[in-house]
């Protein structure tokens, strides 16, 4: 009886093998597979003294196999096109931090780079801390539905402020003795893309947004308003 159950249990799983190929093998051309990114290179940004702003800087190349819209309320692949760049921030020091981010888009880039910056625990509730960076962004109430011009503004101003008195934008506390994983998503806007023929060709799925030099600066400051301004 055990054997039976055994080969019953390998031809089930030969089957739903064979079927899942037969149905990606049918899929049209203007059909894909896309998937969030993460680089996978180890990046840490180690920081204790804060008499002065402490940096630190990584210069990237950001590619993306599909634009999307960030205030589409329907586009429900928006996770799917992301690129994520992770950073352990470690506070050695004995102070609070605050940790903000500035960005340099490059020269010689295709328009409409776009990004946020989060940790995992941005969320309603714990169970949740790891979910859709889409959702992350729309509980900030950066999401005007319909609306790219206002969309991009909330979210630029989210990022980075006004650049003036306490408005230097989105920071991430970090306690003494703790390191966290801080995250720069990044899409590009549809809008200001467009959308090549090719962009879902499943017989060449390749990079159709990239993105060169793009260098990521980190900002470690006292946990006080003023610590930190930008330049």
């Amino acid at each position: 009886m055990k054997k039976k159950t055994v080969r019953s249990l390998r031809c089930a799983a030969a089957f739903l093998f064979v079927a899942c190929f037969v149905y990606i093998a049918a899929l049209p051309a203007t059909s894909a597979w896309f998937y969030v990114q993460y680089d996978g290179v180890k990046k840490d940004f180690i920081f204790g003294d804060l008499d002065v702003v402490q940096t630190y800087t990584s210069t990237e190349t950001i590619e993306l196999y599909a634009a999307t819209k960030l205030e589409d309320t329907g586009e429900y692949l928006f996770d799917d096109v992301l690129q994520i760049v992770q950073i352990d921030a470690a506070n050695e020091g004995t102070l609070p931090a605050r940790v903000y981010f500035s960005i340099d888009e490059g020269t010689g880039n295709p328009a409409g780079l776009r990004y946020y910056f989060f940790e995992d625990g941005d969320a309603e509730n714990e169970m949740l801390q790891a979910g859709p960076v889409k959702r992350k962004i729309s509980a900030q109430n950066l999401i005007i539905p319909g609306n790219n011009a206002a969309t991009n503004a909330a979210l630029a101003l989210y990022n980075f402020g006004t650049g003036t008195g306490n408005s230097q934008g989105r920071y991430i506390s970090i306690a003494p003795g703790v390191t966290k994983t801080l995250k720069i998503a990044f899409w590009a806007d549809y809008n200001a893309v467009g959308l090549p023929s090719t962009l879902e060709d499943t017989d060449n799925v390749a990079a159709h947004y990239v993105y060169n030099a793009v260098k990521i600066t980190l900002h470690a400051a006292q946990d006080t308003d003023g610590a930190f301004v930008r330049n």
